[in-house]
């Protein structure tokens, strides 16, 4: 289903396209009695390269999978490309747009490679089959190996 201008729910026409590429205003987040996330504001422009840095639990990653979808925060707002980031269905077309690799894959550690990719692949529908085998061949990686078996490169593969 599309708008009259042609745009799916959850894309973006080019008249909505927002100067900010992100746009956080006073984002919470705490996980149990502590706060990872205070009243954080930051806005990235469009064309720039931006760099979080901080300390080990300063809240770098868990900002990051907020603004994927993937963790939901606890109070303030924020967009990605102009789509907000409370909304479910901006999850999948902010993803579509970005990439994100986590240093840690716990959730994957007990399936194989090929379980892993089965599950990731049921986050794109645009996911390319062809694309998927070229990577697996140039990898190489083992399709039947748990992924906790796999070295730590192997897993970032």
């Amino acid at each position: 289903m599309t708008d009259s201008a042609g745009v799916r729910p959850g894309e973006l026409a080019d008249t909505d396209r927002a100067p900010w590429v992100i746009d956080v205003r006073a984002l919470h987040k705490r996980h149990g009695p502590v706060a990872v996330l205070h009243d954080l504001t930051l806005q990235v422009a469009r064309g720039t390269v931006c760099a979080l840095l901080g300390a080990n639990g300063s809240g770098k990653t868990t900002l990051l999978k907020i603004l994927l979808g993937m963790s939901r925060h606890d109070g303030g707002e924020g967009r990605v490309f102009g789509l907000r980031i409370e909304q479910e269905a901006n999850s999948l077309a902010i993803r579509q747009r970005t990439g994100f690799v986590s240093e840690t894959k716990e959730p994957f550690a007990q399936v194989s490679v090929r379980r892993c990719i089965d599950m990731t692949r049921a986050c794109y529908p645009t996911w390319r089959a062809s694309r998927e085998r070229e990577l697996l061949e140039r990898f190489a990686l083992p399709r039947a190996q748990r992924v906790s078996r796999l070295s730590k490169g192997m897993r970032a593969k």
